[in-house]
């Protein structure tokens, strides 16, 4: 169906019913989420492709800016389409390459192979790890055993951290301090990366060190020369997801951990407690590495482009012969980096000095030198946008941009450019005549949950078109 010269009755049918996940020659999308992500579009990726799979043809190529979990690009591939996901995210990035098979053609081995290797090169720093914080992993094992949600919150306000030292023994300050060298020199040489900061607090004590044991044993895997780009994404990858499903937070997002302190029933944080340090990190890896297997070999070759989207021009996308260009833009002024940069900090494999805010590290152990988006800005957000169009434009590209209107006066997540402002930059640089806006069936679903919700929250979703000459 040609949405673009249906009837608007068509068009408000087939935004009212969202097509299922599924290729017009009936074959399943096959798209994994590997982690919760603000805004990702797999529940209006039917409508989204839908409209896209009118707009090109099978072999062309088009770039899915602000690329995310790539959950569009995997269905953008699943049409036939020639992609580059661009996203300035370590983490971003790495899931794009294991979810699109980037250099997957140079491996020939089984996934059984890939997890049994994974598991020989983790065991001996896992052993070196759980040895320096094993009072406190003790602790923990007796409170899961127990089932002792508040004795398990406790343990994890207790770990020493090397932003908070009390209680560490000898061999554990000498980690924090190799911890602090490999930040401040930008190395990986670091035995730990996650566990010095975040034990006890987004991950459990174990589940801390079985991620660093992990991510270190991919670190020396590379530089033997055991695995290559696309393998290594992929034990990225699954490990990102086990993170994301192990965070203790509300939303699972690393903004900040449940808060735990005396002063609030802790009835309903020591449930999760429970919940979330129960999940198995290696397992639940290995099965991620499974289930990345499972995904068919693209039959067009991708790319993935890790930088920020302003630095992309149209001379780039002309050597490309770009003919579509998908964006889903952040649109508040929430920076994604403060959401992710635990999954950041996991896929870059490199320890990071911490943020100090008046004399602290912040609630949420940021890093110093997160990346902060000009698109998140209300002083730049409108440059970027009119940048980000005319670039399109004088490529000879095709734009579609996800967007979510707020409705109803909603003050949660005011957005730094209105659609109306929107369109009107889209008027002036590709025309009105060119310009079309859809909106789909479903609002833009909350983060947050419980006390943050704001029940009286409908913020449409929308696709906005820029058809090229």
């Amino acid at each position: 169906m040609n949405v673009a010269k249906c009837s608007p009755e068509a068009i408000t049918e087939l935004l009212r019913n969202p097509l299922p996940l599924r290729l017009a020659r009936g074959e399943d999308l096959n798209v994994l989420r590997p982690v919760q992500y603000l805004g990702n579009k797999q529940r209006s990726l039917g409508v989204i492709l839908s409209a896209i799979e009118d707009l090109v043809s099978q072999g062309d190529a088009v770039f899915d800016l602000f690329s995310g979990t790539s959950v569009v690009s995997q269905g953008l591939t699943a049409l036939g389409l020639k992609v580059s996901a661009v996203d300035v995210s370590t983490a971003c990035c790495a899931m794009a390459q294991a979810t699109l098979g980037v250099g997957r053609s140079n491996w020939m081995g089984s996934p059984s192979e890939m997890i049994s290797s994974w598991q020989q090169a983790s065991a001996s720093p896992y052993e070196e790890l759980t040895s320096k914080f094993a009072p406190w992993i003790g602790l923990e094992e007796l409170a899961l055993q127990a089932r002792d949600g508040k004795a398990l919150i406790s343990a994890g306000q207790r770990v020493p951290q090397v932003w908070r030292t009390e209680g560490a023994e000898s061999n554990l300050l000498r980690l924090f301090s190799t911890w602090n060298d490999a930040a401040l020199l930008g190395s990986q040489r670091s035995l730990a990366l996650l566990s010095p900061v975040v034990a006890g607090s987004y991950l459990g004590i174990e589940q801390a060190v079985t991620v660093d044991a992990r991510r270190k044993a991919i670190t020396e895997m590379v530089e033997r020369g055991e695995i290559d780009g696309w393998q290594s994404s992929v034990m990225i990858t699954a490990l990102l997801a086990a993170t994301s499903k192990a965070a203790y937070s509300p939303g699972k997002h690393f903004a900040q951990p449940h808060r735990t302190d005396a002063s609030k029933n802790l009835n309903f944080h020591s449930g999760r407690a429970l919940a979330d340090r129960s999940v198995d990190i290696a397992t639940t890896a290995e099965e991620f590495v499974r289930l990345l297997f499972r995904r068919p070999r693209p039959e067009q070759a991708s790319e993935v482009l890790q930088m920020p989207v302003n630095e992309i021009n149209a001379d780039e996308l002309k050597s490309r012969n770009v003919h579509l260009v998908y964006a889903d833009p952040p649109y508040t002024a929430q920076q994604y980096s403060r959401f992710y940069h635990v999954l950041d900090t996991l896929a870059l494999g490199v320890p990071h000095p911490l943020q100090i805010y008046r004399g602290a590290v912040t609630s949420g152990l940021y890093p110093n030198g997160r990346y902060f988006s000009p698109f998140c800005s209300k002083r730049q957000a409108t440059p970027a946008f009119e940048e980000l169009a005319t670039t399109c434009y004088d490529a000879g590209a095709t734009m579609v941009l996800s967007y979510s209107t707020s409705a109803n006066g909603s003050t949660g997540n005011q957005r730094m450019i209105s659609l109306d402002e929107l369109c009107k930059i889209f008027f002036e640089v590709y025309g009105s005549a060119a310009v079309e806006v859809r909106e789909l069936a479903h609002g833009y679903r909350q983060f947050n949950s419980g006390d943050s919700a704001r029940p009286s929250r409908d913020d449409p979703e929308v696709l906005l078109i820029a058809h090229a000459a």
